[in-house]
């Protein structure tokens, strides 16, 4: 960046705007996360800690409840947890529900750095959360994705797994907050640094937490994960203009479909959906009156085998017999 403190009218150094500072730490999060590998599955670090998390939750609400000394008894920390510590589980509940063993080890995780062998998007949720305090945004979250996605796009998967990512994160930093105040055996997860505390103290964040983990209970995901996904706004360009126009179920239906070609392809799922756009615009510059100009001919439909063959796709024996 291009030094301009000499125009600056006092010797205040110049910031960049807001959003500025967001595009930046959107892009230099994504290029650490593109330079890793990203090809092997997700390994068990995160499901081996639910239950001690769930465990290390119920003993900080016995303790709160019952609390040693009157200073513990007045703090904030105390009130939040005693009022909304159905709220903490219900969370921890959704994370047990949304995350399965199957789905966890398909998420691409992460071969270098500070966070290797985890999943990115469990980086990228604790990056969100680190950098406003234990706090939620989702315009700027929807933003900063959208930033972070020209350097290191996100898979359908990893995007319908990002709410529970923050679920999971805003918990451990809540249980790390509430440690502050007494003693638990904190499970294995990734410990705030010393700097952050530097910059909140434990009451604020345990607040901080509870009202995120509301705020992603309400939130309406099938919305959020649409708009951010790179694969809908690539179908969004279907030539006939009727993919925009059906209902959720259907629209994820064919990004279903896409992913389950990329996977099977081993191509990014934007590639895929690129390929059947263009093989739309090819149909309708044939005949626009025709349904082969539409984007779900080639993706679920007798244009299927056309798709495949641009993708070089080869169906496993199963599917060939299912085929046949």
């Amino acid at each position: 960046m291009q030094n301009r403190n000499h125009t600056a009218p006092s010797s205040q150094p110049t910031t960049l705007p807001a959003n500025h500072q967001r595009s930046r730490r959107a892009l230099d999060l994504a290029r650490e996360h593109a330079d890793a590998q990203r090809d092997e599955v997700g390994k068990g670090l995160l499901l081996d800690a639910l239950d001690p998390l769930a465990d290390a939750l119920e003993a900080a609400h016995r303790a709160f409840a019952a609390p040693d000394n009157e200073e513990i008894a007045l703090s904030f920390a105390a009130e939040w947890i005693l009022d909304n510590y159905y709220v903490a589980q219900q969370a921890l509940r959704e994370v047990k529900e949304d995350l399965p063993e199957g789905y966890y080890r398909e998420l691409p995780v992460l071969q270098t750095g500070d966070w290797s062998g985890y999943p990115c998007v469990y980086a990228l949720a604790h990056a969100l959360l680190r950098h406003d305090h234990g706090r939620v945004d989702m315009d700027e979250i929807a933003l900063f994705l959208a930033d972070y996605q020209r350097q290191a796009p996100l898979t359908m998967g990893e995007l319908w797994a990002l709410p529970t990512m923050l679920r999971l994160g805003a918990l451990e930093m809540l249980i790390q907050a509430l440690a502050r105040f007494i003693a638990l055996d904190l499970p294995d997860m990734r410990a705030l640094p010393a700097a952050f505390w530097e910059e909140i103290d434990p009451d604020a964040l345990v607040g901080h937490c509870i009202v995120t983990l509301r705020a992603l209970a309400v939130q309406d995901w099938n919305d959020f994960v649409e708009n951010a996904s790179l694969v809908h706004q690539t179908l969004a360009q279907d030539p006939a203009q009727v993919y925009e126009h059906m209902d959720f179920d259907t629209r994820d239906q064919y990004r279903k479909a896409i992913e389950e070609l990329a996977a099977a392809a081993h191509l990014p799922e934007q590639e895929v959906a690129q390929q059947a756009v263009a093989l739309a615009e090819q149909g309708a510059q044939k005949n626009e009156a025709t349904r082969t100009g539409h984007v779900g001919y080639y993706i679920i439909d007798q244009g299927r085998r056309q798709l495949e063959e641009r993708l070089r796709y080869q169906p496993s024996w199963p599917a060939r017999l299912a085929r046949w």
